[in-house]
């Protein structure tokens, strides 16, 4: 019971945070605003809160939620979770509700940055927040406004979102990568991006078989804004000339990009990216630490990059047209099924 209680007590507090968080954006879009400004300490709260609110619909989730975890996605109650078997043995739990219970609260009392790599959260989780971190930009997106008597295009209820806890994080599209050598793939496309490497080994994983991943996940925080984190293959290959060996399909790719414009507090020291503005060949051996530290490590400048909590981040809100608005809903409306 204790357990359950701390945990009760750290969604409540997380909410509480995200809450406040929400609220400027609320208060950016009535005042006209487009784009919500947000320190890094609040996106990564607001990330983790997100992740939290898909989480909880998984079949999983609710699985150790409701039940003791031994009944599997089939409804077979002879089959166990392995992973959570072999986690529940390792930390000495007393069944796999409680050691559902103790990868959340550990997920929760986590600073964002460390839990890709904290044993005490479920490794399957762990993975999944870890490629939300990396690989998903966030993006806000609003419906067009009814000012007036000016018709927009659409009746009110048409151009708003519907609020259901099942499509909190529904995930939306498909990226398959179609490379055998999945593995160098995934390198070459994070080397020409800039992108820090996963911390989390996937060698478990064959790399000979195609596999996909969801391009977007879909979050409708209110009748008239929404959240989605795409892939950024989806949001950036536009900027880069380069074949990401991937194939992408998603309804979502001609929506408005949304970049992350970053204030460094403090600024970041000269060097810190110079090697982002030089061919590889050219780099220095400095260089070659420096993208070395930041790809594999997340190191900018000495410092964990999503841990520069008083870093400033502005973020575009972007107006969708009538049939933008509609084109989402369905995938809204589907999750409900």
């Amino acid at each position: 019971m204790t357990l359950c209680h701390n945990v009760q007590s750290s969604c409540g507090k997380l909410e509480k945070s995200a809450a406040l968080i929400l609220s400027v954006l609320d208060t950016a879009r009535d005042r006209g605003k487009r784009s919500v400004k947000w320190s890094r300490a609040e996106v990564n709260t607001l990330r983790k809160f997100l992740f939290i609110l898909s989480s909880r619909n998984s079949p999983r989730w609710r699985r150790f939620a409701r039940y003791d975890g031994e009944m599997n996605e089939d409804g077979d109650p002879n089959i166990r979770d392995q992973e959570i078997e072999r986690f529940r043995t390792r930390h000495g739990l007393r069944n796999a509700r409680c050691a559902w219970l103790f990868s959340v609260q550990n997920l929760l009392e986590t600073p964002h940055w460390r839990i890709p790599t904290n044993d005490r959260i479920l490794e399957d989780d762990r993975r999944k927040y870890e490629e939300d971190m990396r690989y998903r930009q966030l993006a806000i997106y609003e419906t067009p406004r009814q000012e007036g008597s000016k018709n927009t295009g659409c009746a009110p209820l048409e151009c708003e979102f519907p609020l259901t806890d099942s499509s909190l994080g529904i995930e939306e599209g498909v990226n398959t990568l179609l490379a055998t050598d999945g593995e160098r793939e995934q390198s070459c496309f994070e080397q020409k991006m800039n992108l820090p490497r996963p911390c989390l080994s996937s060698s478990h994983e064959s790399t000979s078989v195609a596999h996909a991943v969801p391009l977007t996940k879909i979050y409708a925080i209110s009748p008239n804004l929404a959240i989605l984190l795409s892939r950024v293959e989806l949001t950036l290959s536009d900027d880069f000339n380069f074949d990401s060996g991937s194939s992408n399909v998603s309804i979502f790719a001609d929506f408005p990009r949304t970049t992350t414009q970053v204030t460094y507090r403090p600024p970041l020291s000269e060097i810190a990216l110079s090697f982002c503005n030089k061919d590889p060949s050219s780099w220095t051996p400095e260089d070659i630490q420096r993208e070395f530290d930041f790809r594999h490590h997340q190191i900018l400048d000495g410092k964990i990059v999503y841990s520069r909590l008083a870093d400033a981040m502005e973020i575009a809100i972007h107006k969708l047209s009538p049939s933008s608005v509609w084109a989402l809903n369905q995938v809204l409306w589907q999750g409900c099924k």
